[in-house]
C-alpha cells in the first residue's frame, strides 16, 4: 500500500491485481487519505483482482471550485500516474465527478460504478452543511452532516466519537468544506447523460436522507445503467452495507 502527496492531491494505493480501479470518495469534513489502512481493509474484496487507487480532493482548494475543475484535476492526476482502462467508482459527490470524467474523457474509463449519487442536484441538505461551515458553526455542521449521511440514530449513538474525531476542526478546514459542498449546486448533466457510453452500475439506498431516490432512479434511466437499491440505510449505505461492495465488484468483474 502506498501513500503519496505530489501535485497537492493526495492518494492511496493498495492491492496488486492486473486491473486498475479508482475510487472517488464523497464529501468529507477532512481528507480521507490518512485513513489509508482502514480504507484498504474495507475494500479488501478488490485487492486480488485490482490495483486500487483513491484520490482525495486537492489540498489547495480555490475559493470558487467547481465539479468540472475537480474532474479536470482528477484527470491530471490520472495522467500523471499513467492510469488507463480504469474501473471508476464514484461515491456521492465523487460520483458526480466520475460522470463528468466519463463524459469528457471516455477513453480513460472501462466501467463506471456510482453509489449514492445522481446526474442532477436540486438545492437542499448540502446547502445547509455549506452554510454551517461558512458560519464556523461546528455543532451545526457535525450534527447536520452526520445525522443526514448516517441517520439521526447513528449520530445519537456515536456523537461522542464524532466530536472526538472532529471536535478540533479548524475554521480553515470548515472554509474548505464549505467550498467543496457548494460545488454541487447547479450540477446537471441530464441533457448529456446519454453520451456516457461505458457500462454503468448505480446503487444506493431508497431511504437516502441526502439524495432522493426519485433522483437516483431518474439517473439510472438517463444513464441506461444497471442498478440495485438497498432499503433501511441512509446516504452512507456505501459504508454500512457490505453487500454493496460485493455488487460493485461483481459488476466490474463480469
Amino acid at each position: 500500500m502506498g501513500y503519496n502527496g505530489t501535485m497537492k492531491m493526495n492518494y492511496i494505493r493498495f492491492g496488486n491485481g492486473p486491473r486498475t480501479m479508482l475510487i472517488l470518495p464523497g464529501l468529507s469534513v477532512r481528507p480521507v487519505c490518512p485513513l489509508a489502512e482502514s480504507i484498504a481493509a474495507a475494500y479488501g474484496i478488490f485487492s486480488k483482482d485490482f490495483t486500487v487507487y483513491l484520490f482525495d480532493r486537492r489540498e489547495d482548494v480555490p475559493e470558487d471550485y467547481s465539479l468540472e475543475q475537480m474532474a479536470e484535476d482528477t484527470v491530471t492526476k490520472i495522467r500523471e500516474l499513467g492510469l488507463k482502462d480504469i474501473y471508476l467508482y464514484g461515491v456521492s459527490q465523487g460520483g458526480m465527478i466520475a460522470q463528468i470524467i466519463a463524459l469528457k474523457h471516455p477513453e480513460l474509463i472501462r466501467k463506471l460504478a456510482l453509489a449514492s449519487t445522481c446526474s442532477f442536484v436540486e438545492e437542499g441538505t448540502v446547502n445547509e452543511w455549506a452554510e454551517a461551515s461558512r458560519k464556523h458553526d461546528l455543532d451545526g455542521l457535525l450534527k447536520g452532516f452526520v445525522s443526514k449521511v448516517y441517520g439521526a440514530a447513528y449520530y445519537e449513538q456515536y456523537k461522542d466519537a464524532v466530536y472526538a474525531a472532529y471536535g478540533d476542526l479548524s475554521e480553515e478546514e470548515m472554509d474548505r468544506f464549505a467550498v467543496l459542498a457548494s460545488a454541487v449546486n447547479g450540477f446537471d448533466i441530464r441533457k448529456e447523460a446519454n453520451r456516457i457510453t461505458v457500462p454503468v452500475f448505480m446503487t444506493g439506498s431508497r431511504d437516502d436522507n441526502v439524495i432522493p431516490i426519485a433522483s437516483m432512479e431518474e439517473s439510472v434511466r438517463l444513464l441506461g445503467a444497471e442498478s440495485f437499491f438497498f432499503e433501511g440505510y441512509s446516504h452512507a449505505v456505501y459504508d454500512e452495507a457490505e453487500e454493496l461492495k460485493s455488487k460493485v465488484y461483481a459488476f466490474f468483474m463480469k
